[in-house]
């Protein structure tokens, strides 16, 4: 139940946060935003994709603790080759706008997800 009414209260105070964004001159955010589909689906996509990559995180962290022994600090280690290669890609992504950054970020997860899988 306290769940629910959490989910309840954050949708009401969502509500309640777009109603002040409308009225302002200067909004925190342009809400005229969402109505560009491309926009709208982009981050549709990225929350999709974060989403995913936090569960793999939380799943996989038990998988390493309770499955193949791993100390908390182990598995801590195994998610800090994640972070390297993510942000050595992100860079990449915004110093080569030849290759852009839609290219590339396409791919560091699933650099990420085999790079770990040779190493599990």
């Amino acid at each position: 139940m306290l769940i629910l009414g959490s989910l309840a209260v954050a949708l009401v105070l969502l509500g309640l946060f777009c109603i002040a964004e409308l009225r302002l001159r200067e909004p925190l955010i342009d809400l005229g935003l969402f109505a560009n589909r491309g926009y709208l689906g982009a981050n549709g996509v990225a929350f999709a994709q974060n989403f995913g990559f936090a569960a793999l995180q939380f799943f996989l962290t038990l998988h390493l603790q309770n499955i193949l022994g791993y100390s908390p600090l182990q598995a801590g280690l195994v998610f800090l080759t994640f972070s390297a290669i993510l942000a050595i890609v992100d860079s990449f992504a915004r110093n080569r706008p030849r290759v852009g950054q839609r290219r590339l970020r396409q791919h560091r997860y699933r650099f990420a997800y085999a790079w770990r899988r040779q190493e599990l």
